[in-house]
């Protein structure tokens, strides 16, 4: 049990930046916690699982307080940074805590703290396997993008009747499609959150466009009308799983 209790206190004072990187999927009701309760939370973590004394306590509250308060208004102003430069900007954030709190611990409570920190390293991060899995949905990274266009070609042309001729133009503009977001994909740390939104947008909007093109008025409204219905089912299995 006491062993739990230090991981968790490891993982809160190593993931205080993270308590506010949930503000990138622009829910405000996550930014609940102002940066003195997230001071007090870990404060009160520490002081059971590592015994910290009333000084020791008295030393490292400030210490967290700042941190937290300076991760807040990085947060705030995250569509500034680039995504690289924000995660690395974070990263060294949270090892100057980590070295500010070291100073005010015994050595007994460092290795305790440096165990738990090497096993929380080698532990899965579900969460991260969670958010890949509904990151740019149609697209699957385990399939190139010549076997997606094909699939979603078939698809269409069984559900819309195509003609030959309609399938083997859809499969070049989904092709396009999937080379334009996997070579995103593989690229998107250089651009700010606000570059990466109206990238993805531009891509939507061009893939409707050759779609239209190519399918009969009819075609294209039933494309859409399937394609809403798919998105809503996406939104609802959402919402139920929160």
């Amino acid at each position: 049990m006491l062993k739990l209790k230090l991981i968790l206190t490891i993982l809160l004072i190593s993931a205080i930046s993270f308590s506010f990187t949930i503000a990138q999927k622009k829910d405000k009701e996550k930014f609940s916690k102002t940066p003195e309760e997230i001071a007090e939370k870990i404060m009160e973590h520490m002081k059971t699982n590592l015994e910290l004394s009333d000084d020791q306590h008295n030393s490292i509250y400030p210490i967290v307080l700042t941190h937290a308060q300076e991760m807040k208004k990085m947060h705030e102003e995250n569509n500034s940074y680039k995504k690289e430069d924000f995660r690395k900007l974070r990263k060294e954030k949270r090892e100057q805590l980590q070295n500010k709190i070291s100073v005010c611990l015994t050595d007994e409570q460092k290795q305790k703290m440096e165990d738990h920190k090497k096993d929380k390293m080698n532990k899965p991060d579900k969460r991260k396997n969670k958010k890949h899995k509904k990151h740019h949905k149609g697209f699957d990274k385990n399939k190139t993008p010549e076997e997606m266009s094909q699939k979603v070609s078939e698809r269409m042309k069984n559900k819309l009747n195509l003609t030959d001729e309609q399938q083997t133009s859809l499969q070049k503009a989904f092709l396009d499609h999937f080379t334009e977001v996997k070579n995103f994909k593989d690229s998107k740390d250089k651009y700010s959150k606000e570059e990466c939104r109206k990238m993805r947008t531009e891509r939507k909007e061009k893939l409707k466009y050759e779609v239209k093109l190519i399918l009969t008025d009819e075609q294209f409204k039933t494309w859409e009308e399937k394609k809403m219905n798919k998105d809503d089912k996406h939104k609802n299995k959402k919402r139920e799983t929160r």
